[in-house]
């Protein structure tokens, strides 16, 4: 019932992720430009993707190991004597689906944790290249107007001699 519930938050936390992505997409489509503002776009968003995947090749591959790892250290943190909870004579503390329950959800938990950093870094990249052309663009827009009232030939006398 609870992995439920972990599901849907997590399915939640994935289109809430993606409707985002979406609205920042459009975003950057106003502010970029220049060919060069979509191209460093791409290699962000290649960056980004090529890492992602790396590390879920990685987490296929040491998948097993990791259980392992994190089984162990649930069991050295569990077998460690206590006297708050005394167990009776004969009874096994240990639970081996619960074990492999945790460990299965601690590995995830990390590797979504790992893949959400690499998503935050991507987007902070995006929103630093979305200023900068923002700003690019604000700076040129001032400079256009300068230049306009600087040559703008109906403001004042006629400059181009005594008129006949």
């Amino acid at each position: 019932m609870s992995g439920d519930k972990n599901q849907s938050d997590f399915d939640a936390r994935r289109a809430l992720r993606e409707t985002y992505a979406r609205a920042a997409r459009q975003r950057e489509a106003q502010s970029f430009d220049k060919p060069h503002d979509w191209q460093h776009l791409q290699r962000i968003e290649k960056l980004a993707e090529d890492k992602r995947n790396r590390l879920n090749d990685d987490f296929v591959e040491t998948f097993d190991a990791r259980i392992a790892i994190a089984r162990q250290t649930i069991i050295d943190k569990n077998g460690r004597q206590s006297l708050d909870h005394l167990t009776p004579d004969g009874r096994d503390r240990f639970n081996s689906d619960r074990i492999n329950q945790e460990a299965d959800r601690q590995v995830r938990l990390h590797h979504q944790g790992t893949l959400d950093a690499v998503d935050d870094a991507e987007f902070d990249a995006r929103e630093i290249l979305q200023k900068t052309a923002q700003r690019r663009g604000e700076l040129r827009g001032k400079l256009t107007d300068s230049f306009s009232r600087s040559v703008d030939k109906s403001r004042g006398p006629e400059r181009s001699g005594p008129a006949r």
